[in-house]
């Protein structure tokens, strides 16, 4: 993949799992990294310090992408940051931050599905917003689909209804966008074995091999599995294709 050393990304909630994995495909690229996390300052600084033996530039920022105040904030620091290393534009948005929630629909409560929007819609519609002027011409977009919005797992209504608004976000802010060149795409991963799924997988311990069984690859999803696949959307290779919606789940449910 093409990427010049002077490329700088921005990645929501990185400081592990699929976030920090696609952080390192980037920076093995040549790609400098700003990355948020959300509490766990300790496991931030070492993912930073391992970036960083990459070669590149390395910024991570405590943040909460759901607070209006957050994403100000970090804009301020995206700019601070940006000036320090002598770039004047960010290249990369990548909004990967998100929760899970796991319920069947008659114990899904108005609190669960306002928590799913805060993060999965409107982080990414105002995140998106606010960085898209200072990311530059020909930039790119990646938002974190899923799997769940083509097939059906009921107790994850909640959380596939808000992953189907974000890749319908994809397409709007791919058309708003195209006339200067940024692309903006979603990548749907099938069932992954992360932290993000560790409650789902520890009350269902026959999940994976359940999963397995359905996929036509024949095991579940690991995390290199897609960050290759959000890497090449941010290279120049991928400079035709927008708008899309991308599903990495090794024949999840075919």
């Amino acid at each position: 993949m093409n990427f010049q050393h002077t490329k700088t990304a921005l990645i929501t909630g990185a400081s592990r799992g699929l976030g920090k994995e696609t952080a390192y495909a980037l920076a093995k690229s040549g790609v400098n990294i700003i990355f948020t996390y959300h509490s766990n300052h300790q496991e931030a600084q070492k993912t930073a310090k391992d970036l960083a033996e990459h070669g590149v530039l390395v910024k991570a920022v405590q943040s909460d992408s759901t607070s209006s105040q957050d994403r100000q904030e970090l804009l301020n620091t995206v700019k601070h940051t940006l000036s320090q290393w002598e770039h004047d534009h960010l290249n990369i948005l990548i909004n990967n931050a998100g929760t899970n929630c796991h319920m069947p629909m008659e114990a899904v409560q108005e609190a669960h599905l306002d928590a799913m929007y805060e993060v999965h819609v409107k982080s990414v519609m105002f995140m998106s917003q606010l960085f898209s002027e200072l990311l530059s011409d020909n930039g790119r977009i990646v938002n974190i689909g899923s799997g769940t919005t083509r097939f059906a797992i009921p107790q994850l209504i909640a959380y596939a209804t808000m992953k189907g608004a974000t890749e319908t976000l994809t397409k709007y802010l791919a058309k708003t966008l195209a006339s200067r060149g940024i692309t903006v795409n979603a990548v749907a991963p099938g069932a992954l074995d992360t932290g993000f799924n560790a409650e789902v997988f520890g009350h269902a311990p026959h999940m994976k091999e359940m999963i397995s069984s359905v996929t036509a690859m024949g095991r579940i999803g690991q995390v290199k599995d897609i960050s290759g696949v959000i890497a090449f959307l941010c290279s120049e290779e991928a400079n035709w294709i927008t708008g899309q919606r991308i599903e990495a789940s090794g024949g999840m449910f075919l």
